[in-house]
């Protein structure tokens, strides 16, 4: 059963599965000199995506993962999707790799579809392979630490990472928690080349992608509350916003009010 954990675990019922799995933030480090193939074969520098000197929107994820990695670009999408005042291309670029270095340019041509929701072309879309030293060298440039399974599986942190046009790490959108504000404000300061405070990402839950065999009992409970808490703190905010977001009748009350 496919399933994913939230937040630092304490020891007593943290999974083997996601030991010595992190994200360690590499605020400020600068992507340059890593090689990798695109969608249509092109093999090429990191560095040379900065050329258009506009922010990268890097989503590191592997193309076999069928759930968590393909909701991570399918989210990503549909957030990209509702910021009309931003264009691929001309504010931002998305750049997506694999760190499965057994992915090859098909299963990177194959992904291609989702750069065409947002009007992505060839040179400002990119899901990028490549092999293995390329592949942990940037891995260990953003701060991922992942644990490859035996059976071809992948534990990873899931989070997308924000480069400023220069390159540099600018910021982690961590999970599947951020909206399309988050990504647009992400954007803005990339273009400043505007640094996060690591002190922002402590505070943030870290989400994990994973294999959980709930017959193996030794998790199933402690799984049951995160999992209930999870849903409770997911129903407080959709109730949060349908009940506290003024309306818009309540909006042009408050601003005709401002204006007497």
């Amino acid at each position: 059963m496919f399933l994913t954990f939230v937040l630092n675990f304490p020891s007593n019922i943290k999974p083997v599965e996601i030991e010595n799995v992190e994200l360690i933030p590499k605020i400020g480090n600068k992507i340059e000199d890593i090689y990798f193939y695109d969608q249509t074969g092109k093999r090429f520098s990191f560095s040379e995506l900065t050329k258009d000197s506009i922010p990268i929107l890097l989503i590191p994820v592997y193309y076999t993962c069928e759930v968590v990695c393909n909701n991570t670009l399918l989210y990503t999408i549909e957030q990209l999707k509702k910021l009309n005042d931003l264009k691929i291309g001309k504010d931002y670029k998305l750049i997506a790799f694999s760190f499965d270095y057994n992915n090859t340019i098909l299963d990177a041509t194959n992904k291609f579809k989702y750069c065409k929701v947002i009007g992505g072309n060839d040179e400002n879309c990119k899901f990028l392979v490549s092999d293995s030293l390329n592949v942990e060298k940037l891995l260990s440039g953003i701060g991922f630490k992942l644990k490859r399974l035996k059976n071809g599986e992948i534990v990873h942190p899931v989070s997308i990472i924000v480069l400023t046009p220069s390159g540099k790490i600018s910021r982690y959108l961590l999970g599947l928690s951020f909206l399309g504000k988050d990504i647009r404000l992400a954007i803005w300061e990339a273009q400043l080349e505007k640094i996060e405070s690591i002190t922002d990402i402590g505070k943030s839950a870290i989400l994990f992608c994973f294999h959980y065999d709930p017959k193996g009992g030794k998790y199933a409970f402690n799984f049951a509350k995160i999992a209930g808490i999870i849903g409770i703190l997911t129903l407080a905010s959709i109730f949060a916003y349908i009940f506290l977001t003024p309306t818009k009748k309540e909006k042009i009350q408050a601003i005709n009010k401002e204006e007497h």
